[in-house]
């Protein structure tokens, strides 16, 4: 619990500030934390997607090693390669709208939580050295500050992973037998590269990537407000 000054009498307006109390605990566990953990259960499912991705197309590359010679390569297994990479491409469409619906769903709530812990974040070391005489309140105070930070990771590092795993994408296409295939189906696996060579991002509002590197950039204004 972290003390809170409501600037009026106690015992005269009891009754409502713990109402007031009670409404914000509540917002917290039926908002805060739901809204969170449906991000993260999205980004995993769209990185579960890039995995079975890139197992596909691994999968799909198999089936041309025992061919040492381009000119070898049956029809019926180039159809069959062809079928595997244009549900691969399905696949990779899907994980594409799903990157857009969070973008379109999540704009808005998560910059307004983002600089709300950046601010708090900010505010953290200042209040920490006013209160370095008082233990109690001193570790009230380091652990909404680490709780603040493990937030911050939470979500950038979700961010990132969308980046990566997009990223691994065109690695996977290039470490594709292609050149054993037919010119049909080297279009399709020309066409995911193509796709792929941009990795995705998730945004907070368009403003920044949640990433890693703006992860430290948001801790370092963070702490910057405490300097100032």
């Amino acid at each position: 619990p972290v003390h809170v000054e409501y600037f009026v009498d106690h015992k005269q307006y009891y009754n409502y500030i713990i109402i007031h109390i009670l409404c914000y605990m509540i917002s917290v566990f039926l908002v805060v934390i739901p809204y969170d953990i449906a991000y993260i259960l999205e980004i995993r499912h769209i990185t579960a997607l890039f995995t079975i991705i890139m197992l596909r197309l691994k999968k799909s590359s198999a089936m041309l090693d025992s061919f040492e010679n381009p000119k070898y390569v049956s029809t019926i297994v180039d159809d069959k390669v062809r079928i595997a990479i244009a549900e691969v491409i399905v696949l990779h469409n899907e994980a594409f709208e799903m990157i857009n619906l969070i973008e379109d769903t999540n704009n808005v709530g998560m910059v307004g939580i983002l600089f709300q812990n950046m601010i708090l974040f900010g505010a953290c070391p200042f209040l920490l050295s006013v209160h370095l005489h008082r233990p109690m309140e001193f570790n009230r105070y380091v652990l909404m500050f680490i709780l603040i930070n493990l937030h911050f990771w939470v979500i950038f590092t979700h961010g990132q992973l969308i980046i990566d795993y997009s990223s691994a994408i065109f690695g996977s296409c290039y470490e594709f037998q292609w050149y054993y295939l037919s010119h049909k189906s080297c279009n399709l696996i020309h066409t995911m590269m193509t796709r792929s060579v941009k990795p995705c991002e998730v945004t907070g509002g368009k403003i920044f990537i949640l990433s890693m590197e703006s992860y430290g950039q948001m801790v370092k204004t963070g702490l910057s407000l405490f300097t100032i």
